[in-house]
């Protein structure tokens, strides 16, 4: 398990991220579609604002921030197994 080369031998960890990732992206985006105007302008009313509008961007909303967030989990995990191939954890045990 050398680099990176881990989906091979825990396939089922893999698919276990991405169908997590995909369940948080898209209970996020109906979380704030249904609620997120209301909390927000909840919130911004306790400043003194008496009203608020939220606009939305569908491409940026629903296409541009999830890839985004798929993008920065696949580097972070890519980036953070490089080298778990090369830990010898019988050599770190200090006694």
């Amino acid at each position: 398990m050398v680099g990176g080369h881990w989906q091979e031998k825990y396939p089922t960890i893999t698919g276990i991220m991405w169908s997590v990732l995909i369940a948080a992206i898209l209970l996020g985006i109906l979380l704030a579609t249904t609620l997120g105007g209301a909390m927000a302008g909840a919130q911004i009313s306790t400043f003194g604002a008496a009203s608020f509008s939220i606009k939305i961007s569908p491409v940026e909303d629903y296409l541009a921030s999830p890839l985004l967030m798929i993008f920065t989990v696949f580097a972070a995990t890519v980036i953070g197994t490089l080298d778990a191939g090369e830990i010898h954890i019988a050599e770190n045990i200090k006694e």
